[in-house]
Parts: structure tokens; C-alpha cells; sequence
């Protein structure tokens, strides 16, 4: 029977002095540097670095990086990143066994990249990754605030200024006193466009920077931060992409190109210096051990232009399919030189979609949204959303994207796009995706995707507006489990 006399409470960690603060098993740490197996200097055409890894050291492969010298070779005119070094450079990331087996393979990398960077990292994120590789430095969070005005000015200096923001406006009119040519201050602001692709690195030709970034592919990111035990060779190859695909040229007519060289893989190694403690971990390896993470598979579909409906097989086979996202681009935009074409896409081209899972539609009700069906888009240098922006709706479609990235109603949300960028058009600062997540629990703890091994057909089901007065391309990227296995012998293999 129950004490009644027991006091019935909880005590808070800060109240357990019985706690102690243990030491860890004996070790030293360093961070090894594995160089490309073909060094050279690569760009669009000897396009595939491979770098080979072993080592007698666990390796603490979730804070390793991938090093790169990036030089613009474009004859005269700057170019722009598109998204970030990884971004625009980055087609796919393999990653194979001793034994040849290929463990996780990601397609179109750096779209994934891009979008990963936009709605799983905050504003502190992106002055890091402007740093590490190049990527937009900042949104343009400049606020909204009312007009503001001088009137008409006589002689002298007077000015319009903004209360609530500080920003003022001086002109001095130096006309007499009642001359009909008087001036007039306006001030007025419409706030910023939020997530600003123009802020990624410019460079010059002939301009050379050194970037340094993590890599987002599974492999490189076990869900417990477990460390790769010794002695488990593998292989990265990393296939750069056309130099037309990669990067921008707004302002002069030159083809683009690109050369990348100093290509370093950098893995922390982590030595255990307790021979007891080895010889348990030995006697543990020689049963295999397991590691899971999240990886991504990736289909590309067209659409025709025009109007209608239109339903997008997906072919994502997976044991725990955990999500779907999908990018809508203006397909003859894809390999332009004159835009961004990684870190901006749209969703104007619908007004309701679904996936498919088997006979199950997620959502229950297609999502519904509302923005600016203007044939193209809506017009270069046009904001959105303003006091004329009429029927705006794409906050059910943003809250499917914050549930995908794990962001719906989370205090600490990280995301870069906003309103803005969510709901504009390709020729502006759009960002928007179609997402779904498919997980029944999504704290982390379980795997609760949908088994899609059985063939289960799958499909993007969208009802497409005026917008779409062009070819799409709808890249899609399936988010599954993948359990990577190594065996007594080192040898890893996969299954997903």
C-alpha cells in the first residue's frame, strides 16, 4: 500500500545533488585531413571528385566538413553563388563500401541543400553559412511603417522621417520664398523581401575564396551522433554539376564556368586510449552494430503548360517513408546562366494539391492556397503581400513545410522564409514548397513512416492556375529512414 505520508512530487535536476559529473574513458582527438583519391583541378566537364576514407580512429562523422577552393573562370563578368558553394556546385553525393556497395546516393544535392538551409536554420545559421560557404549573409528584415511626409519645402532644410523606424529623409531647397518651384520630402516603406538570394557571394572573375561546410547527406548525420567505429573504409564521390546549372550572371552576357581544386574531406578522430574499454568495444563490433539517420531519394516529373489538373507519379520505396517535398520551376529556367535557379522556385503555379499514398490522400482535404495567378507570376520587382494582395491563403501549406522540418509549434523554430518569399513568384525572391509529413509521431524516437516497399503507388495530385503559362519541372524528394550496418569485418552495407 501507498505511504500517504510519502510527499507526492517531482524533484527538478536542480535539486539532485546526488548527481555527479563523470570523466570520459580515456581518448585524444584530432581532425585528419583525406584528400581527393584523383586530385586535379575539377569544373563542369571533369566533373566527379572521389575521396577515399580509412582510419584506426573512430570518426565523428556529424561534425565533419568538406573543403573546396571555388575560382569563377568566366571571361570578364562576376558571378553569384547560387544558394551557397555546396548549393550551386553540388548535382550528387554518393557514398560506397569496401566492398563496392553503394550505401546512400542523393540526388540533386544542392537543391536539397538549399532547401534544407531555408526552412530547417535560423537567421544566426545564415551568418554562419555565409562564412563557411558562401550563402545568403542575412534577410532583408527592414520593417513596414507609414508614409511620411515634409510637405511643401521653402527655403532651408526640412525633412520626412519615420517614427517608429528612425529613418529620415533631409533635402534643402535653397529657392526664395514663394517661387512655384518648391520641393517635397516623401517617406514611406513597404518592409523587406525576407530571404534575399542576391546575398549569397559574388565574385569576380578570376577570383578564387576557400569555403569549408558540413555535408547534409544520412550517412554524415546518424540520428544518435554515434561515432564510425575503426577500421570502416569508404568511399565519397561527389559529382560537381554544369557550370550553366550552377551559377548566375545577372549582369553580363558571358558563359559562365567554374573551376574547383583543394578538394579536403576533414573528419574528426577520436582515439580511445583504455586498452579494457577497446577490447569490450572490439568483442561488441564483432556482432555488427547498426546506425540510422534520414536520407532522401529524388524524382523529377514535368508539367505541361496551362491551367488544370494534373497528377505526378512519385516512385519512392522506402520502409519508413517519412515525408515528401516537392520544387516547382520554370523548367527553361533551370539551366539559365541569368537566374537563380536553386534558390528559387514557386508555388503561384497551384491553388490546391495532395499526395497519395495507396488510396490514403495526406491531407485528408487537399490544401488549398491563394496568391498571385498572374500569367508568369507575379511581375519582377512587384511586392507581396501588400494592402492590395487580395485572398492571400498559404499558411496551411507553410504549416505542412514547419511539420515536415519539425518547426509546427515549436518555440525555437528555425526558418529563413517568411510570407514573402513563401508565396512569390520565381521572377522575385520565391521560395515556397509543397510538403507533407507522413510520420504518426514525430518526436524522434521511433520510426513511424509509411512502409511503401509493397509498391504502394504514390502521387502529387495538383490543381494548376493561370500562373503556369509554361513547361514546370517538379523535382520531388521522398524522406525516409536509411539504417547503414557494418559487419565484423568493416565491410558497411545499407537498406532503407
Amino acid at each position: 500500500m501507498e505511504n500517504q505520508n510519502q510527499p507526492q512530487f517531482g524533484v527538478p535536476i536542480g535539486l539532485q545533488y546526488r548527481l555527479a559529473v563523470a570523466d570520459a574513458v580515456p581518448s585524444s582527438y584530432n581532425t585528419a585531413q583525406y584528400l581527393a583519391s584523383n586530385a586535379s583541378t575539377f569544373n563542369s566537364s571533369n566533373n566527379t571528385i572521389r575521396i577515399n576514407v580509412s582510419s584506426g580512429a573512430f570518426l565523428d562523422l556529424k561534425n565533419s566538413t568538406l573543403q573546396m577552393d571555388v575560382k569563377n573562370t568566366t571571361s570578364t563578368d562576376a558571378v553569384f553563388l547560387d544558394g551557397g558553394a555546396d548549393c550551386s556546385l553540388i548535382s550528387k553525393i554518393r557514398i560506397i563500401s569496401s566492398s563496392g556497395e553503394e550505401i546512400e546516393r542523393v540526388e540533386e544535392y544542392g537543391l536539397l541543400s538549399n532547401i534544407l538551409d531555408q526552412y530547417s536554420a535560423s537567421d544566426g545559421d545564415a551568418r554562419i553559412k555565409c562564412l563557411q560557404k558562401g550563402a545568403p549573409k542575412y534577410n532583408d528584415n527592414t520593417p513596414a511603417f507609414p508614409a511620411a511626409s515634409s510637405g511643401a519645402l521653402a527655403t532651408g532644410a526640412k525633412t520626412a522621417a519615420s517614427y517608429r523606424t528612425g529613418i529620415s529623409v533631409s533635402v534643402e531647397n535653397t529657392l526664395a520664398d514663394g517661387t512655384a518651384n518648391k520641393s517635397k520630402v516623401d517617406l514611406v516603406g513597404v518592409g523587406g523581401i525576407g530571404y534575399d538570394q542576391r546575398q549569397a557571394d559574388s565574385l569576380n572573375t578570376g577570383v578564387t575564396r576557400k569555403y569549408q561546410f558540413g555535408l547534409k547527406c544520412g550517412f554524415f548525420n546518424p540520428s544518435t551522433n554515434r561515432l564510425l567505429p575503426p577500421q570502416t573504409p569508404f568511399q565519397v564521390e561527389i559529382q560537381l554539376r554544369a557550370a550553366a546549372d550552377a551559377l548566375v550572371n545577372l549582369a553580363g552576357s558571358n558563359a559562365v564556368n567554374y573551376e574547383v581544386s583543394n578538394v579536403e574531406l576533414h573528419i574528426p578522430n577520436v582515439v580511445i586510449n583504455d586498452p579494457q574499454y577497446m577490447n569490450l568495444v572490439n568483442q561488441r563490433l564483432m556482432s555488427g552494430i547498426s546506425m540510422k539517420s534520414n536520407s532522401y531519394d529524388h524524382f523529377v516529373n514535368t508539367s505541361a503548360s496551362g491551367a488544370g489538373k494534373d497528377v505526378v507519379q512519385i516512385s519512392a520505396r522506402a520502409r519508413s517513408l517519412k515525408g515528401l517535398m516537392s520544387v516547382l520551376r520554370v523548367q527553361s529556367r533551370i539551366s539559365s546562366d541569368d537566374d537563380f535557379k536553386i534558390s528559387k522556385r514557386s508555388i503561384q503555379y497551384i491553388n490546391r494539391f495532395s499526395y497519395k499514398v495507396g488510396s490514403q490522400t495526406y491531407p485528408l482535404d487537399a490544401c488549398e492556397l491563394s496568391t498571385d495567378v498572374t500569367a508568369g507570376g507575379t511581375a519582377a520587382a512587384t511586392r507581396l503581400p501588400n494592402a492590395a494582395t487580395a485572398d492571400l491563403n498559404v499558411a496551411e501549406a507553410y504549416n505542412h513545410c514547419l511539420k515536415l522540418f519539425g518547426n509546427l509549434n515549436n518555440s525555437n523554430a528555425n526558418c529563413q522564409v517568411g510570407v514573402e518569399a513563401f508565396a512569390q513568384s520565381e521572377n522575385n525572391n520565391g521560395a515556397g514548397i509543397l510538403a507533407i509529413s507522413l510520420q504518426s509521431f514525430s518526436d524522434g524516437s521511433v520510426n513511424s513512416g509509411i512502409n511503401t516497399l509493397n509498391n504502394l503507388p504514390i502521387s502529387l495530385e495538383v490543381q494548376k492556375t493561370a500562373a503556369a503559362n509554361a513547361i514546370l519541372q517538379i523535382d520531388t524528394f521522398s524522406v525516409k529512414e536509411l539504417v547503414i550496418m557494418r559487419d565484423a569485418n568493416g565491410v558497411l552495407s545499407a537498406s532503407s
